[in-house]
């Protein structure tokens, strides 16, 4: 099963967005607070909708109160709106899931919608942050990929210290590397080979591809 999440973040090109529900037709679709906002000029409605609501535009809320599931919670939550949606993806079965708006002007949200990741991780669920220009997701094993040769990709440890780690297909490759937030080397690698694999042995390392065009 795969969930779609729209949160409050930044929106830049309604179309790419559009798209991509469009290559998803059977994907549940969540939306975080003010992220309605922005699914609402899409034309969409969503299967829930969930939060505090203090970010929802009053008259895009009214529209979807009959429309759609709404959850609403408190403002004073020891929780995001986002890490609600994130727990509502997991509760509904979710394999996979995309984030869309998970980034933005406000680097604390980004960060914490990033860091979120990892609660995907725990839980063996493929899942992503997108937007027009980035996918970031997060890895603590083994993966392959087939992007386009010179696809500019960086590589971050999250939790201080990722070890025995392997990269190939790339321009820089590296061989049982060690990577800690001291010396954060993996940033701007350039895909070289059709096939890549990155490989961790411990610790987790955030990945951001840097593929999309508005």
């Amino acid at each position: 099963m795969k969930v779609i999440i729209f949160t409050n973040g930044e929106y830049h090109d309604p179309e790419f967005y559009r798209r991509k529900l469009e290559e998803n037709p059977q994907a549940t679709v969540v939306v975080a607070d003010g992220g309605a906002n922005f699914i609402r000029e899409l034309d969409i409605c969503p299967n829930y909708l969930l939060g505090d609501m203090d970010s929802i535009s009053p008259d895009v809320y009214q529209y979807y109160k009959s429309r759609t599931i709404i959850e609403k919670y408190p403002v004073m939550k020891n929780q995001t709106d986002t890490e609600i949606a994130i727990e509502k993806a997991i509760d509904l079965g979710a394999d996979e899931v995309i984030v869309f708006g998970g980034t933005g002007d406000r680097i604390d949200h980004s960060l914490g919608n990033i860091y979120l990741l990892s609660r995907f991780l725990e839980k063996g669920i493929k899942a992503s942050i997108v937007n027009e220009k980035q996918e970031i997701f997060m890895i603590d094993h083994e993966i392959t990929f087939s992007y386009p040769v010179e696809t500019l990709v960086s590589l971050l440890p999250v939790d201080g210290l990722a070890q025995s780690i392997n990269i190939e297909g790339f321009l820089y490759p590296v061989e049982n590397g060690k990577m800690t937030i001291f010396e954060p080397y993996g940033i701007s690698n350039v895909t070289s080979k059709s096939q890549q694999t990155i490989r961790v042995g411990s610790g987790k390392l955030l990945v951001i591809v840097n593929r999309f065009e508005v």
